[in-house]
């Protein structure tokens, strides 16, 4: 999942790098630059400020099924893709979970 505060000053996300899994592995007071070159505007920011955001794709699963199913014929490209779809979906519905349960304030 992304994190991400919305800048106080243009609303753009300002996305940062951060392996928390809920707020509360978050500092609960931190500083962040805009990342939008107009703005810049750097500011103060609460821990209950952030959001996160899944990155996960379905598609992608499916296409690294089809790739990979490829060195194996068209039948092997169809039944990758396919493979690969229900991983996709899995592993996106997996990250929609946990960004649900950060966003929720779950701990």
């Amino acid at each position: 999942m992304r994190l991400f505060v919305l800048c106080n000053h243009c609303n753009q996300k300002i996305y940062f790098n951060s392996t928390a899994q809920s707020r509360n592995q978050l500092p609960s007071v931190f500083q962040l630059k805009c990342s939008n070159l107009s703005c810049g505007h750097v500011d103060v920011y609460y821990s209950r400020n952030v959001t996160a955001e899944p990155t996960i794709t379905a598609t992608s699963g499916a296409f690294l099924g089809g790739i990979l199913g490829l060195l194996l014929g068209p039948e092997g490209a169809v039944g990758g893709a396919l493979l690969g779809a229900a991983y996709g979906k899995k592993k996106q519905d997996e990250e929609q979970a946990t960004v649900d349960r950060f966003n929720s304030g779950w701990d």
